[in-house]
């Protein structure tokens, strides 16, 4: 069965997504997602999260931080931004 995403609602959620990855020992895809959230916080206009979104993304980027060298880090992230929503579910769930 597809798995139905709504961008609109789910963009919001893609720093969650990667502090899950997080926790499940995958930092790569993590930092992927990490920088993919940046450029929908971006896209959406948003250029400061919300209290608990600041949270949210300090625990993953603490993650990230104690699992990758930061040129590492940077790289990653700076291929995740062209990821969309569907495309992080993807990498957190697994093709639908």
């Amino acid at each position: 069965m597809a798995r139905r995403v709504d961008p609109d609602s789910l963009w919001s959620l893609i720093d969650a997504m990667g502090w899950l990855l997080a926790l499940e020992g995958q930092p790569d895809d993590a930092a992927r997602l990490a920088g993919a959230s940046d450029a929908a916080y971006g896209r959406h206009g948003q250029h400061r999260r919300q209290p608990n979104e600041e949270r949210a993304r300090a625990e993953l980027s603490a993650l990230l931080d104690a699992a990758l060298a930061p040129e590492r880090l940077q790289t990653l992230q700076a291929d995740g931004h062209h990821l969309d929503a569907h495309a992080a579910a993807d990498l957190t769930l697994g093709p639908a």
